[in-house]
């Protein structure tokens, strides 16, 4: 099989195809490490933060079918749908909060698209009324966060947390500095921007600067998205415990 891969190798070099261009495909895919370092986890404790309608809790249940996924979704209207969908079930537990640095109540914007829904403010666009960034209503939802879910729910081991908050994901990181700096968090899969989608956002390299003073560390870039003009917009980012061995 080596003697194989290794010619395989050495045909696409002729062709200008070099091995980091093959496992830049290969690996194009976050749930590859995620089961690789997890499938043989018993009981996997994923938090989802930022559901949307369950196609997270979807994925990850495939993927982990004896996991637990704490899933947060601060919108009423979608939560109560995920209520419906999630009824009775106990290895799906459900939160009506937004995930953040505090713990009480926030202003939450309600916009054209609610997959862009969030805490911040969308950045101001040219494309006023149009833009599926711009803000619908504001409401006042309630806001909690990683350290005291995890206290209040004796949780005492997060293997996959995932992040999907529309700009707000600092403020949720900064709302699990203790389970950051005692490594109880394995792994984060988090969205990432690389530029402003809403007002002050933070962006992958001030992301990327907090974990790594926590002491993860970036495994990869996923799901990358260009604008029209070439530029980076946003995309995935997988950091790893140090605590973890590949």
């Amino acid at each position: 099989m080596k003697k194989i891969r290794k010619a395989i190798v050495k045909g696409l070099a002729k062709i200008g195809i070099t091995p980091y261009v093959y496992y830049a495909f290969k690996w194009n895919d976050p749930f590859l490490i995620k089961n690789k370092l997890f499938n043989k986890v018993e009981n996997q404790i994923i938090f989802d933060v930022g559901a949307f309608d369950g196609r997270s809790i979807e994925r990850y249940k495939k993927a982990f079918p004896k996991s637990t996924i704490f899933s947060f979704e601060p919108t009423p209207g979608i939560y109560a749908g995920l209520q419906k969908k999630y009824a009775g079930r106990n290895d799906v537990k459900l939160s009506n909060a937004a995930l953040s640095s505090n713990i009480g109540e926030a202003s939450f914007h309600v916009n054209n698209s609610l997959l862009t829904n969030s805490l911040l403010e969308s950045a101001k666009s040219e494309d006023k009324g149009t833009s599926i960034y711009d803000t619908n209503e504001k409401i006042i939802v309630s806001t909690n966060t990683i350290d005291n879910y995890c206290l209040v729910e004796k949780i005492e081991k997060i293997n996959i947390l995932k992040i999907d908050v529309q700009g707000a994901d600092l403020m949720v990181l900064k709302g699990a500095e203790k389970a950051l700096e005692s490594r109880k968090i394995d792994l984060i899969f988090i969205e990432v921007e690389f530029v402003e989608l809403y007002d002050k956002q933070p962006l992958f390299h001030d992301i990327s600067t907090y974990l790594h003073s926590k002491g993860y560390y970036l495994y990869s870039l996923y799901n990358m998205s260009i604008s029209d003009q070439g530029q980076l917009i946003y995309g995935d980012a997988v950091f790893i415990s140090p605590d973890i061995k590949l």
